[in-house]
């Protein structure tokens, strides 16, 4: 299954100075102490709705290969003390097929990872912490029905399950093409395939809604050789009928090794991507605000000679963070970074570190309040190991993102304007204790049309008859939804 383009992913990383424009857009960047060793390889990320970090690698040993973890603490700005997940005796991992981390609320973790067989396949199997890493359970076998697995990718769902995917070559033996599968993993329901021919060395991309859904982006194999990115979406445990994000047109004979990424806040998706598409190597990068049913036209990113090993964070502003590698020699070889904001303005690239070597991930550690929104940056090197390399990376204040003194207050004042979900309703009842329920459209991602029961401040309580229709947010704060920053719309209804 590995019949990759291995040229697309062998580059010479050389010591060069930027070329960019920080100033447009100022971040700052301080170097994280590594929790690994410098054989370690293999790293992945994840955040937790709940604000938490982690950071999961594979470091060999003379007879077999350690599965760890780390938490990041905010509070020292350092990785935690490493968490063993577990001993693996024959790994099928390696620099780009590398373990999936998954985090859910209340310190729940999940990690899936590859190991081979006897017969020369490789098996995935899964295990889950609900302490922050510091047990894990008994690891399982992802599926009983194949040993030909590879990039398992998983998510936590809000009720605790873990939903899997998996690039598959079952079929292979018969000369039929890779297919990509999934399940909740401990379910006695079989396999599902998602899609009866994928790339067969691509990276997936998972991305969960609070509402349970979860949307998949994978690199399809259509007649033709045409390798173009594909979402599906699980939603009431079923799968959706695949769909073109980009029609793109890139006709290969062989897998590049180079999948998409997602991101997600509420409803508002990020999705970046690499294409060759007319022999033109480019980055791709686009949103959707209603969980995935639609996205909005593509915009190129790169630099001209890119790489791809993408990655993306949504901030919960609208606006949007991408990584890739770009070649080219001289001043341009490096991992980068922009901002996409929710106008859709691309902002300036700025190189984080000068290898081309490299596949790096990027996970958010805060989103803005009155303090920035950072990100951590690692990476290791995809043509041997040599241990990993991360970066705090602080993103611009508010103040400068608009143009204006610095204020605090103002920058406070702009995050709150972003809290929660955005509604359209109409009041369906006055309550007691300043309650009111409303009744109001599906809000993408998050929860299906619904009368909900919502707190209000005291003072707006007598503003909101029955029938006024409104334009508000909500947010959970404890046990209680809240509804604020409301406008009203016309007369009440009647």
């Amino acid at each position: 299954m590995r019949t990759a383009f291995l040229l697309l992913l062998l580059s010479i990383g050389t010591t060069l100075h930027a070329q960019s424009e920080p100033e447009l857009y100022p971040i700052t960047t301080a170097v994280l102490e590594s929790p690994s060793t410098s054989t370690s390889y293999a790293l992945a990320l994840a955040s937790s709705p709940d604000g938490d970090t982690y950071l999961s690698w594979i470091t060999p040993t003379k007879e077999n290969a350690k599965l760890y973890v780390a938490r990041y603490d905010r509070t020292q700005q350092r990785w935690s003390q490493s968490q063993l997940i577990t001993i693996i005796t024959a790994s099928g991992s390696s620099t780009v097929d590398t373990p999936n981390l998954a985090a859910g609320r209340n310190q729940t973790l999940a990690i899936v990872w590859l190991e081979k067989t006897q017969g020369g396949g490789t098996m995935a199997y899964s295990s889950r912490s609900s302490d922050a890493g510091i047990t894990w359970a008994i690891p399982s076998a992802l599926t009983s029905e194949s040993d030909l697995v590879e990039f398992p990718t998983i998510a936590v769902l809000p009720n605790g399950e873990i939903l899997a995917v998996w690039l598959d070559g079952r079929g292979n033996a018969e000369s039929q093409p890779t297919r990509l599968y999934g399940r909740i993993i401990g379910s006695e329901r079989p396999d599902v395939m998602i899609d009866d021919s994928v790339c067969d060395c691509c990276q997936i991309s998972l991305t969960s809604f609070p509402n349970g859904d979860v949307l998949i982006a994978y690199r399809a194999r259509r007649e033709g050789e045409i390798r173009d990115i594909y979402t599906t979406l699980f939603q009431d445990g079923h799968w959706t009928e695949p769909r073109i994000l980009s029609a793109d047109g890139w006709r290969i004979n062989g897998c590049p090794v180079n999948g998409p990424q997602l991101d997600s806040n509420w409803g508002n998706v990020a999705a970046v991507w690499f294409t060759g598409a007319d022999n033109i190597s480019r980055v791709y990068a686009t949103t959707s605000p209603d969980a995935g049913l639609r996205f909005l036209m593509p915009q190129r990113i790169d630099l001209g000679k890119p790489l791809g090993r993408v990655d993306t964070v949504q901030l919960h502003d609208g606006s949007r963070i991408v990584t890739w590698v770009e070649g080219g020699g001289q001043d341009h070889t490096g991992i980068y970074l922009r901002r996409i904001s929710d106008r859709d303005e691309v902002g300036p690239a700025i190189r984080l570190f000068d290898t081309a070597s490299a596949l790096a991930r990027i996970a958010l550690v805060k989103d803005y309040d009155a303090t920035p929104a950072q990100l951590i940056l690692s990476y290791t090197h995809i043509t041997k190991p040599t241990g990993m390399e991360s970066l705090l990376v602080t993103l611009p204040d508010l103040s400068t993102l608009a143009g204006r003194k610095p204020c605090l207050p103002c920058d406070e004042q702009d995050a709150n304007a972003t809290r929660g979900y955005p509604v359209k309703g109409v009041i369906a009842a006055v309550l007691a204790n300043s309650q009111v329920q409303m009744n109001f459209e599906e809000i993408p991602g998050v929860m299906r049309a619904t009368t909900l029961k919502l707190q209000v401040e005291p003072e707006l309580h007598p503003k909101l008859p029955v029938g006024q229709e409104l334009l508000g947010r909500i947010e959970q704060r404890g046990r209680d939804w809240w509804l604020f920053n409301m406008k009203l719309l016309g007369e009440p209804l009647r």
